[in-house]
């Protein structure tokens, strides 16, 4: 149970993401339900894990199982997650 007095969210899903499908889409059904403040945002043509350098298996293995790092989807994702932290703790204080 998600309840209005929960922290802000920031998220960023893969549209090809095996793991969470509908990641975005179900999560900000159940913040918007509890009005907690969110950014979340689906990144078109990466799967799951996109923002992470994984090294156990080719690149190419790794996109057909639905994983693989992307850099412009994990230069974006982790540019959100800095303003997002930074608009809300940058005095300090929590928001």
């Amino acid at each position: 149970m998600v309840g209005a007095d929960a922290c802000p969210v920031v998220g960023s899903f893969g549209s090809h993401d095996p793991f969470l499908p509908f990641g975005e889409r179900r999560l900000r059904r159940v913040l918007d339900r509890a009005g907690v403040p969110s950014d979340l945002n689906t990144y078109p043509g990466v799967g799951h894990s996109f923002a992470n350098r994984l090294e156990f298996a080719p690149d190419g293995v790794l996109r057909v199982i639905g994983l693989g790092y992307d850099e412009a989807a994990s230069a974006d994702a982790w540019a959100r997650v800095f303003a997002f932290f930074a608009a809300r703790f940058a005095d300090g204080s929590a928001a």
